[in-house]
Parts: structure tokens; C-alpha cells; sequence
């Protein structure tokens, strides 16, 4: 007649035999013993990332001057698409989707916000062809 040490107690449904003078099987009893020592640890806090790069905060600085002066140039919508537009321009549409040309003024069309909503609504085959899109 041989000995067979009664099951696991610790985690349900754990068919394998518990260790002597323990609650558990030896994995079961690890995976506890683990558990108890990471409790303890003091929880690291993630560190949050940059919003955004030194690079673009001075981009972006120099983005809002020349947007500024852009809307002045250019005080109606430059938008076509309808026949010519007479709505006050109050957004900058970039033609180009390459960030290399984030300042460059010549991608830039002003348009209004409802067209620009309308614009960035549209296929890329469809920008493309009518001007409102450039690689």
C-alpha cells in the first residue's frame, strides 16, 4: 500500500500533490512566496513621457508666428472646391505630408474651418488630384 500525499490546497483546481508540512504543491507554493516578496517592493511609477520634443516646441513656436501672418496674407478661404469661396479663412490646410515642409509657407492653403473639415474628409487620390494634397 503506498502513500499518496493529499492535493494542492492553495490554488483551485491544482491536481498535484501538496508538499510536506505545506499548503501546496512546489509551484503553488513559489508562485505564493513570489507574490508575498513583489507585495513588498515599493511600485515603480512609470516615467511620463515628453509631450512633445525641444525640437518641436521651437518648431511649433515659429509655427504660430508665421500661421499668424499667413491668415492675414490670405483673410478669405482659399478653398475651391465649390466655386470660390467668400468665408473667412481661420485654419491652415498643409498640401504636403511630409514634415519637412511644416513651415514651408508654400504647402500651406488658409481655408475655413467647415472647408477644411470637408477637405480632410476627402479621399488621398481625390486631394491629390484637385491640388489639395502633394507628396
Amino acid at each position: 500500500m503506498s502513500f499518496q500525499s493529499p492535493n494542492c490546497q492553495l490554488t483551485p483546481g491544482c491536481e498535484r500533490p501538496r508538499m510536506t508540512n505545506m499548503e501546496g504543491c512546489y509551484s503553488c507554493e513559489h508562485d505564493k512566496r513570489r507574490a508575498e516578496k513583489d507585495a513588498l517592493k515599493p511600485k515603480k511609477q512609470p516615467k511620463p513621457l515628453p509631450k512633445r520634443s525641444a525640437k518641436k516646441v521651437k518648431a511649433d513656436s515659429k509655427y504660430t508666428v508665421l500661421r499668424k501672418k499667413f491668415l492675414e496674407e490670405y483673410p478669405l478661404c482659399q478653398c475651391s472646391l465649390n466655386g470660390p469661396c467668400d468665408q473667412k479663412s481661420e485654419t491652415i490646410h498643409h498640401t504636403s505630408l511630409s514634415g519637412n515642409n511644416y513651415l514651408n509657407t508654400e504647402t500651406w492653403m488658409a481655408v475655413s474651418l467647415e472647408h477644411h473639415m470637408e477637405i480632410e474628409n476627402l479621399s488621398a487620390e481625390f486631394r491629390r488630384k484637385y491640388g489639395l494634397l502633394k507628396d
